[in-house]
């Protein structure tokens, strides 16, 4: 999926609020800043969990510019990074023979690959296949539940969505079994409840549509934030959802990294799904079940360009794999 932009809507409620008296800190780092978004299928009573929503987001401090890269949860042979430990490719070899949504639990209970915490040490295991395949340092990660996303959004007084298709699922995982759900198309004013169907349901669809959709609903969330009124509830914010939302971002960093998104050009974000023809090849009858093999060389060459490439050169690169 080519890069694109998050079309103008209108504020949401958080976004008309009476801007704070607070000024934002500047954030001071003049190098790439990449952070991990990592959702997850987190049901009751289970304590493990895929991690079938993978975003990396690439902000360049010096253009103001972002990029977004999602990988598809089914994506295999996904190179295996050398360290921290020495012995992490010993025991999966060169490349993550399983899907790459089952990497994190994986390497959770692997205190003998990976330092930190049973709460850490998954995620530092992400951050370093993912850097792995990018070619990227990714310095934090921010992880998110169902409910940690439905708070995140109506917190910020709901978010407007511009839908370009109708999403039509007959078999949405609901509480008590499937149900039916549908998103007409056109500019939407949706709940954390609405929007996180709209993010989740792919019966109707497909995986890599859904990550379309994932990124538009961040976007536009980024759009419709007033982060300058956001800034004096940050505690209240914070509080309300430590048990929902995850990160290794240090509390203090928080305002330096609202000013930085303040300031970035959200109308020229870079947004990719690493998808098939172009960036790998599907295999539906595999012994490993429904399957994607990623093209390492095109995958990394569009996270290394893609701030400078021309976006209309990409998508033909694209559409042209796709004929």
């Amino acid at each position: 999926v080519s890069p694109s932009a998050s079309p103008s809507l209108p504020p949401t409620a958080a976004s008309t609020a009476q801007p704070s008296a607070t000024p934002l800190p500047p954030w001071d780092g003049k190098q790439r800043l990449n952070i991990l978004l990592v959702g997850v299928d987190q049901r009751p009573k289970e304590a493990t969990f895929n991690t079938d929503t993978l975003m990396v987001v690439s902000i360049d401090p010096t253009t103001d510019r972002v990029a977004m890269f999602t990988l598809p949860r089914d994506m295999v042979d996904v190179p295996v990074p050398a360290g921290p430990a020495n012995n992490v490719r010993n025991v999966f070899g060169s490349v993550y023979r399983g899907k790459i949504n089952s990497w994190y639990v994986n390497n959770v209970n692997r205190s003998d690959l990976w330092p930190g915490s049973a709460s850490t040490r998954g995620f530092t295991a992400l951050k370093a296949i993912l850097g792995e395949l990018y070619g990227l340092d990714i310095r934090y990660y921010v992880e998110v539940n169902f409910d940690g996303f439905r708070q995140v959004v109506d917190a910020l007084g709901g978010v407007t969505i511009n839908v370009q298709m109708p999403v039509t699922d007959d078999a949405y995982p609901g509480d008590n079994g499937p149900i039916r759900v549908y998103t007409p198309s056109g500019p939407q004013h949706m709940t954390g409840s609405q929007a996180l169907v709209y993010a989740r349901s792919r019966h109707g669809s497909n995986d890599f549509d859904r990550g379309a959709r994932q990124q538009r609903v961040l976007l536009s969330l980024r759009e419709q934030t007033d982060i300058a009124a956001v800034l004096p509830k940050l505690d209240s914010l914070i509080s309300a959802m430590t048990r929902a939302v995850h990160t290794d971002i240090p509390v203090s960093d928080l305002p330096k990294l609202l000013s930085l998104a303040e300031q970035v050009h959200i109308q020229q974000v870079r947004s990719y799904i690493f998808a098939p023809p172009y960036y790998g090849t599907e295999n539906a009858n595999s012994s490993r079940g429904y399957i994607i093999g990623p093209n390492v060389s095109r995958i990394r060459a569009a996270v290394t360009g893609a701030f400078t490439v021309d976006p209309a050169v990409e998508q033909t690169r694209e559409a042209i794999a796709q004929e």
